[in-house]
């Protein structure tokens, strides 16, 4: 394994755009976090109605956690291209191929493909602990353990969602060779195609074949919560397990595929 990684680091230790990428990762995230500073349920308006929320706010413990989730989710496209990049090289510059001749396993490639993206994923969770904790403890008048720990069950759903995610972004790129090809096709079905699938079947037991819908479940808009109160919606109660259970099955299914390709196309 200490083989594995002092191999993927050395590819990724120089390259700029992984650099770039995951830090317009953290900078958009940021962004978001600053504009939203100030947002205040204050006498909202909700169906021409002045509603009092008695100055809740958004990044209070432990609802912050659940802010951080889901607005996470927004930016997972430049994790995605990342990963695209790194294993488009691979294919592009035949390192890949290289390293099967100089022995190294297809099952060894993979398990350091995989390796790396755990490690943007966890890079991605530890981001938003570190944000949700800044602003939860400026803004949180409860900062005991119980307020603090509080909902982090969406933050384990937001490491698997980045995780699954990523998995998806490397089958693409594994199965396109080419970094734009594959880029493309990532983020037509994540912005277009996957949502009007979701759409289309969101009433249909086929619903939880739809690739990233229970992905995305896993961590719903938190604000629907309020919206619940006056019959606009309903708010997510918990992390279903059943979204936990169907990202977890795509994710494994996707890995098949990835190993099929690796040990069947001439690399």
């Amino acid at each position: 394994m200490m083989r594995l990684l002092k191999i993927e680091f050395r590819k990724i230790g120089g390259y700029k755009p992984f650099w770039i990428l995951m830090g317009l990762y953290t900078f958009f995230l940021g962004c978001v976090v600053y504009f939203l500073e100030n947002f205040s349920f204050d006498n909202a308006n909700v169906n021409g109605q002045q509603m009092d929320f008695g100055g809740f706010d958004i990044y209070e413990f432990p609802f912050i956690w659940r802010i951080m989730a889901y607005t996470g989710s927004w930016w997972l496209i430049f994790p995605g291209i990342v990963v695209i990049m790194l294993i488009t090289n691979e294919v592009g510059f035949r390192t890949l191929r290289q390293g099967i001749i100089n022995g190294l396993s297809r099952v060894e490639f993979l398990v350091g493909q995989l390796t790396n993206i755990l490690l943007i994923s966890l890079y991605c969770l530890v981001v938003l602990l570190a944000v949700g904790l800044m602003m939860g403890l400026t803004h949180s008048v409860d900062t005991s353990f119980e307020a603090i720990s509080g909902n982090m069950n969406y933050m384990f759903a937001s490491f698997l969602q980045t995780f699954r995610y990523l998995i998806l972004a490397l089958l693409a790129g594994l199965f396109f060779r080419k970094a734009g090809i594959a880029i493309a096709v990532l983020m037509l079905y994540t912005f277009i195609i996957g949502p009007i699938m979701g759409w289309m079947l969101s009433d249909s037991p086929l619903y939880f074949l739809v690739p990233l819908e229970a992905c995305w479940d896993l961590v719903q808009n938190p604000l629907w919560d309020f919206g619940e109160m006056f019959g606009m919606g309903e708010g997510q109660k918990t992390v279903e397990i059943k979204n936990v259970l169907s990202t977890l099955g795509h994710a494994a299914f996707d890995i098949g595929l990835i190993f099929l390709i690796l040990k069947k196309r001439d690399l």
